[in-house]
């Protein structure tokens, strides 16, 4: 796993890492810890996940006539996912942090980021079981 240290990045003070498409991010200075790769790496197999999804509907739109410039939908898949997800969960709790934590692929990430062996036996689209109201 690659992770990219920037002297500057554009996230709150809270967060210590973030992963852009298949790009882990953390500022210079940061201390990252095995559980904050490894909670990091959950999400890479997520949007591996989720790409996958996009892939195969937006190869279904294609075979129906839409330009394959929809392609590009499937890189974002997970992005769009947790954007909507999170904003559902803004309604939902009001407050920013509690909407964060109650994302699905958080709620993943953040329940087996102290297991060092869990991406060995984790099983496909686990995030699913995450999802409630």
């Amino acid at each position: 796993m690659k992770v990219k240290r920037l002297k500057y990045l554009p996230i709150p003070s809270s967060m210590k890492m973030i992963t852009f498409f298949w790009i882990i991010f953390t500022r210079q200075n940061a201390n990252v810890t095995m559980v904050d790769e490894n909670h990091e790496e959950i999400h890479l197999f997520q949007k591996l996940e989720m790409a996958a999804i996009g892939l195969g509907v937006t190869a279904i739109l294609c075979a129906l006539g839409l330009s394959p410039w929809w392609l590009f939908v499937s890189l974002i898949t997970w992005h769009v996912w947790y954007g909507i997800e999170w904003l559902f969960r803004l309604v939902q709790y009001r407050d920013f942090h509690t909407a964060y934590r109650n994302i699905a692929f958080e709620r993943e990430a953040f329940s087996n980021d102290d297991n060092v062996s869990y991406l060995k036996t984790r099983n496909r689209f686990a995030w699913i079981k995450y999802l409630r109201g």
